[in-house]
Order: C-alpha cells, then structure tokens, then sequence
C-alpha cells in the first residue's frame, strides 16, 4: 500500500467514525426534545403533585397504626 492510499483510507474511517458519532448525538438530542415536551416525564417530578388519600396527618398515623397492628 502506498502512503496515499492509506492515508485516503485512515481518512475514510474517520469519516465514518465521525458520521456514527453525529448519529448518536442526533439521536441523543432527539430523545432530549421528547422529554423536555413532557412535563412531568421522571418520577421525581412527579412526588409531590397528586392528591393525597389521606386528609391529615392523623389519619395517615391511624392507618398506619392499624397496619402495624395487623401484623400481630
């Protein structure tokens, strides 16, 4: 092989290393732009913000208390 050719072919091979490596990032930047449209898309965005079952505080310990109760 001549210098020529192999460096037209290391030339090659990083191109087409650098192309799969734009892919990714577009891909990666792709599914970036999905969640960002989803407001609530991780779980810890989401604690805190439902309803609660519980009224007080004082149900919450009645309940648990009955629970734990339970288990003997």
């Amino acid at each position: 092989m001549t210098t020529e050719l192999k460096s037209e072919l290391e030339i090659d091979l990083e191109i087409l290393s650098l192309r799969r490596e734009v892919q990714r990032l577009e891909r990666n930047l792709r599914l970036e732009r999905e969640r960002a449209k989803r407001p609530k898309g991780r779980l810890s965005e989401l604690i805190g913000i439902g309803r609660g079952v519980y009224g007080t505080p004082e149900q919450i310990d009645t309940y648990r208390q009955e629970v734990r109760d339970s288990w003997n």
